[in-house]
């Protein structure tokens, strides 16, 4: 009897862990008139990031998937990766609002690139999350923002939505 209810027991645990769903996490977006200028199509390109941080999560092992909560073209603004724009972005009641409408737990910025000096640009920012045990600091929810430059590539995407979950440049990689 007793290997019974071990072996019932181990097929109700596999069973339940192969129906396991991903995490989902809305996402709005906003970008602005020379963002969208840089692309062929914004909303193509915005899907396309999705797609593409939702493929790297998953060829990871890491079970996150990222929704579209909403989109919204910010205008004629040079949004570009730089402190002074991530804190504009982060407490602008304007942003809060779209973010409270679309249940958005993170907003990404797409600018455009930003040069960094000596022929280098920058191509990203975004707060990091800090927390404990492979657990957020629910305070952090208020810094779930990033601004990607959209002429760097969809790895830079991806890379500054690492940053607001949590992680760093590696140590090799240094404060870059």
């Amino acid at each position: 009897m007793k290997k019974v209810i071990t072996t019932t027991a181990l097929a109700a645990a596999l069973c339940a862990a192969s129906v396991a769903q991903a995490e989902t996490i809305d996402i709005g977006i906003l970008y602005t008139d020379q963002s969208a200028a840089a692309t062929s199509n914004i909303d193509t390109k915005i899907n396309q990031l999705i797609a593409f941080s939702n493929q790297v999560y998953s060829q990871n092992g890491v079970d996150i998937t990222l929704r579209l909560a909403g989109k919204q073209n910010l205008g004629d603004y040079a949004v570009t990766p730089s402190e002074d724009w991530l804190d504009s972005v982060t407490n602008s009641s304007y942003v809060d609002g779209l973010r409270s409408d679309w249940k958005a737990d993170m907003i990404a910025v797409l600018g455009t690139g930003q040069s960094a000096g000596n022929g280098l640009i920058s191509c990203g920012l975004a707060w990091v999350g800090q927390g404990t045990n492979g657990n957020l600091y629910s305070s952090m929810s208020s810094r779930m923002y990033s601004i990607t430059a959209i002429d760097c590539g969809a790895t830079t995407f991806v890379h500054e939505l690492g940053h607001n979950q949590g992680l760093a440049h590696s140590r090799k990689q240094g404060d870059t």
